[in-house]
């Protein structure tokens, strides 16, 4: 059940981090970040969130059909061990992105058209609505993905 989980997890993030490069590649620093500053955009933040969905729910089914075979419970488990593993290690992440956001002394670095994707995300500012959101839509879609692939999996009388 663990390594099942464990693997739903890492295909959920390789998952993830596509979305972020599609979300980049179509976007760019225009349309990623607010004008001038190191905020996210809101469309940014939609793109990400609705590209991460079919990252999730992958995760999910593949924690799912590694699952099944030590039976229907050991799979539902598995997603569960999932589901709960994004929405903790989310919340963890969006208070830490929160509490980075806070403002001290030192200005924001600005994002440049220059910067790469990994650059621009060490100065990115996630909107508290983002950060709080995620962990919750990314653990629907692990159950989604979950339940999708563990009603497929029944056998048929």
């Amino acid at each position: 059940m663990v390594l099942a989980s464990f693997a739903g997890y890492v295909v959920l993030a390789v998952g993830v981090l596509l979305g972020v490069w599609l979300a980049w590649t179509l976007l760019g620093t225009e349309g990623a970040f607010e004008e001038g500053g190191s905020r996210v955009s809101t469309t940014w933040s939609f793109t990400v969130l609705l590209l991460g969905l079919p990252a999730a729910s992958l995760g999910g089914g593949v924690a799912a059909i590694l699952g099944r075979p030590a039976g229907r419970g050991a799979a539902v488990n598995a997603v569960r061990l999932l589901a709960g593993l994004v929405l903790v290690l989310g919340i963890a992440s969006g208070v830490w992105q929160l509490k980075r956001s806070v403002p001290t002394a030192e200005p924001a670095t600005p994002v440049s058209r220059e910067m790469t994707l990994a650059e621009a995300g060490q100065h990115a500012a996630q909107p508290t609505w983002y950060a709080m959101l995620l962990p919750w839509t990314g653990a629907l879609g692990v159950l989604f993905g979950g339940a999708v692939v563990t009603r497929r999996l029944e056998p048929t009388s």
